[in-house]
């Protein structure tokens, strides 16, 4: 589990995020009618479905650590679709019709050769997870007796 952290109200550093997220939202208000509204609904997304790993809403894993990282993913949807449009916008301006379309499927290639090389390193591989989750259960002595409902008993 992660540690507890203490902010600090009085220190500047403290308030950077949350300025930043203020901004951004403020500029993307303003430019409403210029842009449209899907960059401010999709920001206002991503905000309401990272409520719980915030800490805004409570859930379970907040009894042990205020980290409930694993919330995050789907918060991340609606700022994945963001940046697909920024990169729509940036391609309709800057990039030709006639070539669009192969520097969109380049783009797409990168995006792709980079979380595959990224793949091989992460530890949560199916195989190296259950070796993983299975060491760490015979050592802490933790056996399940009825596999149906998944209870639990120590030895």
């Amino acid at each position: 589990m992660y540690p507890r952290w203490e902010l600090d109200p009085r220190a500047v550093v403290s308030w950077i995020g949350a300025g930043s997220i203020a901004v951004l939202v403020l500029v993307l208000w303003f430019t409403r009618r210029r842009l449209s509204w899907a960059p401010i609904l999709l920001v206002f997304a991503s905000a309401v479905t990272l409520a719980p790993a915030l800490g805004f809403v409570p859930v379970y894993p907040h009894r042990f650590s205020w980290v409930a990282d694993h919330f995050a993913y789907l918060g991340s949807l609606p700022l994945i679709a963001l940046a697909v449009l920024v990169a729509d916008a940036i391609g309709r301006r800057f990039v030709p019709a006639p070539s669009r379309a192969r520097a969109a499927l380049a783009l797409a290639d990168a995006v792709l050769v980079a979380l595959a090389a990224r793949t091989p390193r992460s530890p949560w591989r199916a195989r190296s997870w259950s070796r993983s989750r299975r060491a760490r259960t015979s050592r802490r002595g933790l056996t399940t007796t009825r596999a149906r409902c998944g209870s639990t008993r120590w030895r």
